[in-house]
């Protein structure tokens, strides 16, 4: 690396609790400050830079992003290193493609991210900007942390490396992805790429690039990384509003939920709501029942109402027709004598108010 970065990489160890371990290497810039906030690049080296010594998944490819004014001197690198042994992708590499399906997620990659993890909750990470990149055996890990862990990335540049072009399209047509390969690729072939560009592009992805290299073979990732424009691109990418939109799609598809759990209960509470208020509207109405002519009282009757004695006297008037008369005014009831009748206690009550409280029962 030029003008010293390479040094300026700590060495890092991750120890699991059973005491499997992984070392990286952590870039962290000169000006840090604890009151910002700061891109991160994840990269995942090839097969030819695996081991345990922590310095050769740095000696090549991602060096040429730095040059003077590289917005990569202010971001965050984490660069981890698989063992000799282990691949990031459990699979062949001959033929750039393969059937995701039937691919576990290996112990590698899975500790990779654990690492990731810890460095976005220990540093000031922007989290709507963390990009993964990697260079062949590394490609084909970018691919899988993408279609694995598309949501904690804003951008993916695989280098010469391989995917499953049809679960990897779905996963990742709303991501912003640069793809990086030879033409006369012959250790990865260049369809896996092909295909996945041609995947999104048919699903109606606009976030897709892709830069194939005319009769270049396996090894383009120091052109890759030294593509100004790749470098600018990937740092100006954002997660923010596929987020926000996620977030959204997320909340809704809740909501969904509860009110399918307790749309049967909701119906059937409306339903009995409806039904006790019509039985409390009911209860709330007085019916008062059509009141007979005065002319069929009896000529002399005595009724309590409201406690209060009255003597009420037939009336003579003319029976009801189809197009009935005005009554005539009552008659102001006559006083009788005490030794004919009871005597009639408290104030004269109105006949006609006593006789249509009487008939409407209250």
């Amino acid at each position: 690396m030029d003008n010293g970065i390479f040094e300026k990489f700590r060495k890092e160890m991750y120890v699991a609790e059973d005491g499997y371990t992984m070392p990286y290497r952590l870039y962290i810039p000169d000006n840090y400050d604890c009151g910002e906030q700061y891109p991160l690049v994840f990269f995942l080296h090839g097969a030819g830079e695996r081991g345990e010594d922590n310095e050769k998944q740095l000696a090549i490819g991602i060096r040429h992003m730095f040059w003077e004014g590289s917005p990569a001197y202010n971001a965050i690198i984490v660069a981890p290193q698989c063992a000799c042994d282990r691949r990031w992708v459990d699979i062949d590499w001959d033929y750039g493609v393969f059937n995701r399906k039937q691919v576990k997620e290996t112990r590698e990659l899975q500790t990779a991210m654990t690492i990731l993890k810890e460095v976005m909750e220990f540093c000031n990470v922007d989290r709507d900007r963390v990009y993964v990149t990697g260079i062949s055996m590394g490609g084909y890990g970018t691919f899988d942390a993408l279609a694995r862990h598309g949501s904690w990335f804003a951008a993916g540049v695989p280098v010469c490396g391989g995917c499953d072009p049809e679960t990897d399209a779905k996963a990742n047509r709303r991501i912003p992805l640069w793809m990086f390969h030879g033409s006369a690729d012959t250790v990865v072939p260049p369809v896996g790429s092909r295909l996945m560009y041609a995947k999104i592009r048919s699903m109606g992805g606009d976030k897709v690039r892709y830069t194939e290299y005319s009769g270049l073979n396996h090894g383009i990732w120091d052109n890759a990384y030294s593509d100004r424009e790749m470098v600018e691109w990937m740092f100006a990418q954002s997660r923010y509003e596929r987020r926000i939109q996620a977030e959204k799609r997320a909340k809704q598809k809740k909501t969904a939920m509860i009110v399918g759990g307790v749309g049967a209960a909701a119906v059937t509470a409306a339903v009995i709501a409806g039904v006790v208020a019509n039985k409390q509207k009911k209860a709330g109405q007085v019916v008062v029942a059509p009141m007979k002519p005065i002319a069929e009282l009896p000529a002399s009757v005595t009724e309590t109402v409201e406690k209060e004695t009255v003597t009420v006297q037939k009336t003579e008037s003319a029976p009801v027709c189809e197009t009935p008369k005005p009554i005539k005014p009552i008659k102001p009831i006559k006083k009788v004598k005490a030794d004919k009748a009871k005597v009639i206690t408290g104030k004269a009550v109105d006949f006609t108010t006593q006789l249509i409280r009487r008939l409407a029962d209250i």
